[in-house]
Parts: C-alpha cells; sequence; structure tokens
C-alpha cells in the first residue's frame, strides 16, 4: 500500500518574471518550510519547457544505435575513452537495464584551466548529422536550468537568513561544476534481478543523499520517487509539468542540517519513464564557511570548508560504490 507524503508547491512566476523582493520574501518563507518539513517540493510557472524537454530526449534514446552509445560510453563501457564521469551509461543485459547521458558545463573546453588540470571532463554528443540540433538543445537547456537555479538561489539564501545575492561569489557560468543526466528506464517483459531494500521494496536506485547544493528533476508522473522521514519510506506525488526540488548534501553541510539532505530512492515500477535531473554544483574552488541559521554552534561541533570540487570528489565516488552504478 502506497503511503504518499503531503508537499507543497511553490508558484515561482514572481521569481521568474520580476525583481520583487517583497514576492522573494514570501517565497522564502515556503521554501523554508519544504526544506525543513517533508525535505522536497515542487516548483510551477518555471519557465522550462517541459514538453519539448521529454520529445528530444526519447528521441536520443530512441534512435541512438548501440555502436554510437559505445563510442560516447564513458570509461566504464569503453576502456579506450578517458571519461570517467562524462558520457553515456549504457545498459547492461541482464544486469541493469537503465541508461544515461550525462553532460556538464559546456564553457569546459581543451584550453579550460580544469580540463587542463584533468579535474574536469569536456562534454561528448553523438553525431550532429544522425541527432539533429542535440547537442544545440542541450547547451541552450543547461543554462536555461542554471539561470532558473541561480534564482532560486536568491530565495534559499533569503530563507537561510543571509542576502539574496549570499551564494553569487561562490558560482559563475565560466566555472559551475553543475551536470545534467538524462536517464531511461525502460518497460520489459523480462526485468534483471533486482535489489531488495531491508523493507522489502523492489527498488531500481538505492538509499541515496544527491551530491549536489540543491537539485531540480522533471520526473515522468510515475510515483516511484520516495523519501525517509523519521526512518519511514514515503511515496512523492507526481506532477506532469512541474519541477522537484530538494537539497543535496552540500547544502546540509554548510547549513549544519538546518536544511538537511534527505535520504530517498527509486522504487521498481516496470514503465517505460525518464527521470532528468539538473544537480547545482558550485565552483571548483568555491568554499563556503559553514554556518547556521539557529545561532551559535558548539565550537566542538565545528565544521571547516571544504572545497566544492573535492567535495565533489568524494562524495560522487562513495554514491557510485554504494549503489554500483558502474
Amino acid at each position: 500500500m502506497q503511503k504518499f507524503i503531503d508537499i507543497p508547491t511553490i508558484d515561482i512566476s514572481s521569481l521568474i518574471f520580476s525583481d520583487d523582493l517583497n514576492a522573494k520574501n514570501i517565497i522564502s518563507e515556503k521554501i523554508s518550510y519544504a526544506c525543513r518539513g517533508p525535505g522536497f517540493f515542487y516548483i510551477s510557472n518555471h519557465g522550462i519547457d517541459i514538453n519539448k524537454l521529454q520529445n528530444v530526449v526519447y528521441n536520443l534514446f530512441k534512435t541512438i544505435t548501440n555502436t554510437e552509445k559505445f563510442n560516447i560510453a564513458t570509461k566504464a563501457y569503453n576502456k579506450s575513452n578517458s571519461n570517467e564521469h562524462v558520457g553515456y551509461y549504457m545498459p547492461i543485459a541482464d544486469k541493469k537495464p537503465a541508461e544515461r547521458f550525462l553532460y556538464a558545463n559546456p564553457n569546459f573546453t581543451n584550453t579550460h584551466d580544469l580540463v587542463v588540470s584533468k579535474n574536469r571532463e569536456i562534454n561528448v554528443w553523438p553525431d550532429d548529422k544522425k541527432h539533429l540540433e542535440f547537442k544545440d538543445f542541450c547547451e541552450h537547456h543547461y543554462w536555461c536550468m542554471f539561470n532558473l537555479a541561480s534564482k532560486l538561489l536568491q530565495v534559499f539564501a533569503i530563507s537561510l537568513g543571509k542576502e539574496q545575492s549570499f551564494f553569487n561569489k561562490y558560482l559563475s557560468t565560466e566555472n559551475t561544476l553543475s551536470t545534467i543526466s538524462f536517464i531511461r528506464r525502460p518497460f520489459m517483459e523480462k526485468y534483471p534481478v533486482l535489489q531488495k531494500a531491508d523493507d522489502g521494496t523492489k527498488i531500481c536506485f538505492g538509499e541515496h543523499k544527491d551530491v549536489s547544493l540543491i537539485s531540480i528533476a522533471f520526473q515522468t508522473p510515475i510515483p516511484n520517487v520516495q523519501v525517509k522521514i523519521d526512518n519511514e519510506y514515503f511515496d512523492i506525488p507526481v506532477s506532469d509539468e512541474n519541477l522537484l526540488v530538494h537539497c543535496g548534501s552540500y547544502m546540509s553541510y554548510v547549513t549544519y542540517d538546518y536544511f538537511p539532505a534527505f535520504d530517498h530512492r527509486v522504487k521498481f515500477i516496470n514503465a517505460e519513464r525518464l527521470c532528468l535531473p539538473f544537480f547545482l554544483d558550485l565552483d571548483y574552488h568555491a568554499a563556503i564557511e559553514p554556518f547556521s541559521p539557529r545561532g551559535e554552534v558548539d565550537k566542538s561541533c565545528l565544521r571547516p570548508p571544504i572545497e566544492y570540487g573535492e567535495y565533489l570528489k568524494r562524495a560522487r565516488e562513495a554514491l557510485l560504490v554504494k549503489n554500483g552504478q558502474i
């Protein structure tokens, strides 16, 4: 029996189409309630063309060949490729039916300092002649999501007792480590053996916290995401037009868990569906001094600032190992 948790839907039209501080204060109060309550919330009137996004992603998965997938696959699937993170994650017969395409900041080129120092990877793309305008769409979508997330951070900052520009110095278009992942989970007549959680639930992706500052995702409206509250899992309601938002583990760390990162998982449902998250990540060398909106912090519990690139590397490796993604 499904047990749904009630999560709010926050209309952010005033944030997208104006710069009204009063409106931002109202939204910030709603975000604070959501982040300290169920941990997740939907945003409506966000300005992202959901229908086009789904059409482009489905078209890629339907038309890309296995040879093309292999050519742009990460090193885990194609040893001749150097990318370990950016690229295609292939399905594995009788083991892992899900597939995904992940890409990062379009400004990361051969001459970018982070690429030269081997701290970031360059995006790889399917053949433009076979997948017309896919790259152009993806890069445009990246900046649409980045701009949306940057505006959301203004009200996150207000809700944390900071100036709305608080996060600006830690985040730039040139150096953000943010990524987008297009994930497809197919319907199959005979599904591979699935992992089971301790409570007996069949799951596609196990319990985890997102490795991000905040995450913003569209998902096919099939109820398969569950959030853990007080050691019990609840289903998150679905939406065919709104985007789902929640805090990642870096936000939790720098706010002394005032805005916690909630454990969540993806339960098994045999249905064709997409998950299309944007992970908002700071610049590589950004390091926020942890602070508590509650006030004083016990000196014995003080947390040192962590450079974001180092945090991301360590947390991502731990997540990949935990959930056997490769």
